[in-house]
């Protein structure tokens, strides 16, 4: 799963998608699941879910734009615990195969594009993104008109968690690296994206992931 971030590109939540609404229970949730398999040496891989996304088509863009379809609360919410980990390991000599520079440009940006915007990994809807970029580019949240709630909630959970495990970080990234997903590419041009939308979140029975694929 961690890998679906590298390369230059921007996962953007679309305007009909609802807003970012995981609770702490779900952050919680994810963060022990984390944490536990990365502690677990007989564990090989932890099931996060699927990513459905269009890619779109444009030959000149410098950055490939991802349309999520589905898997928005699961991408927000690693992102916000993926930057509480860069924070806390930043000035920190760690033994684990990877540098806070290589996160903050590779995995939390596109760090070596031009402007702000190709720079973005991912783009919430309009009610989350100006929370969601002011904190990953370390800002104050405070000077926010009409901050999301849900994301500062969640970030400063993520960041307490963060915090306690002090210079016991590895188990982390250990479980961080061994996150598997359902990756489900769609086809610009032949796949309508609000109507799957509507399928896989309609009021009827759930779909279980094999439904999906």
């Amino acid at each position: 799963f961690f890998k679906i971030f590298e390369g230059n590109i921007t996962f953007k939540i679309p305007i009909y998608q609802r807003q970012y609404s995981w609770s702490t229970k779900h952050c919680k949730r994810m963060f022990d699941d984390i944490l536990q398999v990365g502690k677990d040496v007989n564990s090989k891989s932890h099931f996060f879910g699927s990513i459905v996304y269009l890619a779109s088509q444009h030959h000149n863009a410098t950055v490939q734009e991802m349309i999520v379809i589905d898997g928005q609360q699961r991408l927000t919410s690693f992102m916000l615990l993926l930057y509480s980990f860069y924070k806390e390991i930043n000035n920190k000599k760690l033994d684990i195969d990877i540098s806070a520079d290589e996160i903050a440009n590779i995995y939390l940006a596109n760090g070596y594009r031009q402007t702000e915007e190709e720079k973005q990994k991912l783009v919430p809807t309009d009610t989350d993104a100006d929370t969601f970029k002011m904190i990953l580019d370390g800002g104050d949240t405070d000077n926010l008109i009409d901050p999301s709630e849900n994301i500062l909630r969640n970030f400063t959970y993520f960041e307490k968690r963060v915090k306690a495990l002090e210079d016991n970080l590895e188990p982390l990234w250990n479980g961080i690296k061994k996150l598997k997903h359902i990756d489900i590419s769609l086809t610009e041009g032949l796949d309508n994206p609000q109507v799957i939308f509507d399928s896989l979140n309609s009021t009827g029975k759930e779909l279980n992931e094999a439904d999906k694929i």
